[in-house]
C-alpha cells in the first residue's frame, strides 16, 4: 500500500510540478503522502466515534413523565425521538405518542 501511494504521488508530481528536481519532487511526495495519512487517520478516528454512540430508549422517560401527568414534556420528549427510525418503528412508542397526542388535545379544548 505504501509503494503504491508513493508511485501514485510521484505520477501526479510529475505531472503538475515539472519544474523541481529530485528532491523536490520527493518532498512535495511526501507532503502529499502526509496529507493522505491524516486525512485517513481523522476518517478512522470519526468512524471510532460513532460506534461508541448508544441509543437512548425514550420510553422509560416518557413513561415517567406521564405517571407525572406531565403530558406536554412527554409529548416534546417522545416527539424528539419520533424522528428516528428505530423509534418510529417502535409500535410501544407509536401507541404511546398517539395516546400522548390525544391527552394533550383533550388538555387544550378543556383550556
Amino acid at each position: 500500500m505504501f509503494r503504491k501511494m508513493w508511485t501514485y504521488s510521484n505520477r501526479l508530481l510529475k505531472l503538475f510540478i515539472p519544474k523541481f528536481g529530485y528532491t523536490g519532487r520527493t518532498v512535495a511526495a511526501l507532503l502529499v503522502f502526509l496529507c493522505g495519512v491524516v486525512l485517513i487517520d481523522n476518517i478512522w478516528i470519526r468512524e471510532e466515534a460513532f460506534e461508541a454512540l448508544v441509543r437512548i430508549d425514550p420510553m422509560p422517560r416518557t413513561q415517567e413523565l406521564i405517571t407525572q401527568e406531565h403530558y406536554v414534556e412527554a409529548n416534546e420528549y417522545l416527539s424528539f425521538f419520533m424522528e428516528y427510525d428505530y423509534v418510529k418503528t417502535s409500535h410501544d412508542a407509536v401507541t404511546l405518542y398517539e395516546e400522548i397526542q390525544e391527552q394533550c388535545s383533550l388538555l387544550n379544548t378543556r383550556g
